[in-house]
């Protein structure tokens, strides 16, 4: 397993052999609780790590299935067959979240979250309307106006469109 630092990684599923077979996904159930499961293996395409794989596992729990399929769907799962994943090519590239967990007393890397490339951001559960807002603003005014403005180098917006070649990394990642 590859000891990969925490952060944010552009990624795609890739198959590994298994008895003489080329396997996407595979299935099974874990050991203490015997709840059902999928494993991808993932592999970094860009910056510093590019060629670095890592293991990805889904759960199948009442609470955690919407958001497997969600992850298996963004790495290109087609059809409504879970058992036709393991066959099928898996090319989507995605962002990874890779965490570092102890186990056995080794701390090792964990892809944590498999999200959309390009996406993010977040959405907060409870947002102001207008009006608290402009009252929020006015009770900051004053100490909003003691920090100075800075000033600094304005950034290009990065291109949206066609995803980059996977072939030709180009050492964007972010860590932590």
């Amino acid at each position: 397993m590859s000891n990969v630092p925490r952060g944010f990684y552009t990624a795609v599923a890739v198959p590994i052999e298994i008895d003489g077979l080329e396997t996407w996904a595979q299935f099974g159930a874990s050991k203490n609780k015997g709840t059902k499961q999928v494993v991808l293996n993932m592999e970094i395409v860009e910056g510093d790590y590019a060629g670095s794989r890592l293991a990805w596992f889904g759960y199948f729990t009442q609470d955690s299935a919407d958001r497997t399929i969600e992850a298996l769907r963004l790495v290109g799962f087609k059809g409504d067959d879970l058992a036709t994943l393991p066959t099928q090519k898996l090319g989507q590239r995605v962002s990874i979240v890779v965490e570092e967990e102890e186990y056995d007393g080794k701390v090792r890397s964990k892809i944590a979250w498999i999200n959309r490339l390009g996406g993010g951001g977040m959405k907060l559960e409870r947002t102001m309307d207008a009006n608290e807002l402009r009252l929020f603003a006015a009770q900051l005014k004053a100490r909003v106006r003691s920090k100075p403005e800075v000033a600094g180098e304005a950034a290009a917006p990065a291109p949206r469109g066609s995803a980059p070649d996977p072939k030709r990394p180009d050492d964007d990642s972010i860590p932590f």
